[in-house]
C-alpha cells in the first residue's frame, strides 16, 4: 500500500480513558486536539497536558484562498522534524 507511518489522533480528555501510555508504542506519531478558547489562534489555545509530536490548537483557523474554518495544527518539537512528516527522515 506504500504507508510508512501510522498515527493516532486521540483527544487530550481521552488520552487516559484509551490506556494511551500502553498503546503509543504502535504508532509512528501521536496527534492530539486541544483547543481552550478555539478563537483561530495559537495564543488563546491550551496546550496538551500529554507528550505529542502534533498539536490541533483550533479548528476556526483562517487560511487565505479558502473559504470558511481550517484546523490548524503545530509540530510540537518533541523529536520529529516537519521533513519527516513530509516522508524523510525514516
Amino acid at each position: 500500500q506504500g504507508i510508512e507511518r501510522i498515527g493516532c489522533y486521540v483527544a487530550n480528555n481521552r488520552y487516559k480513558d484509551y490506556g494511551y501510555d500502553s498503546l503509543c508504542n504502535l504508532f509512528d506519531f501521536t496527534w492530539i486536539p486541544r483547543y481552550g478558547k478555539n478563537d483561530g489562534t495559537i495564543e488563546g489555545s491550551t496546550k496538551p497536558v500529554y507528550e505529542c509530536d502534533m498539536w490541533q490548537y483550533t479548528s476556526t483557523g483562517k487560511v487565505a484562498g479558502i473559504s470558511g474554518n481550517v484546523d490548524m495544527n503545530i509540530i510540537t518539537g518533541q523529536g520529529k522534524p516537519l521533513g519527516w512528516f513530509l516522508g524523510g527522515d525514516k
